[in-house]
């Protein structure tokens, strides 16, 4: 599996994301505007409202969509080959990592790879880690077969 593959295929994911975000974000804007043309009333300031807060969540989600991606972005030339860090593809048997964001699985060709903060529960267990190093995760043991 290329490493530069499992990149453009986070970066086109996160695009994706972010472009379906300001979609959603416009359309609810455009309601948020409607509903401010409608008869005054309960009713009416209480879809307002909500649709208001709408839109904020939306707002939050287009942010930290953009930032995933810019962080994904700067990771590009990471050179992680000897031990695992951020930037890091690595296998473990049949299963496929890349220490970056936490994007959940993407389908590169044919294979999964899953795209993970090192943060998460696992992405932690693999920091710093050695091709040739196990770790248990889920009453599962796992080795480090490669790091790209």
């Amino acid at each position: 599996m290329e490493k530069q593959t499992v990149i453009t295929t986070l970066h086109a994911h996160l695009e994706a994301h972010i472009a379906e975000l300001q979609t959603l974000l416009a359309d609810t804007s455009e309601s948020v505007n409607e509903e401010n043309k409608s008869v005054v009333g309960d009713k009416h300031e209480t879809a307002r409202a909500m649709a208001q807060i709408e839109q904020e969540k939306l707002a939050t989600q287009l942010d930290e969509a953009v930032q995933m991606l810019a962080l994904a972005q700067s990771l590009e030339d990471a050179q992680t080959e000897e031990k695992i860090l951020m930037g890091s593809l690595v296998r473990t048997g049949n299963e496929w990592f890349y220490l970056s964001v936490p994007a959940g699985k993407l389908v590169v060709g044919n294979e999964e790879v899953y795209a993970l903060s090192p943060l998460a529960p696992i992405g932690h267990l693999l920091m710093e880690k050695k091709v040739g190093e196990s770790f248990t995760f889920n009453n599962v043991t796992r080795t480090v077969d490669e790091i790209r």
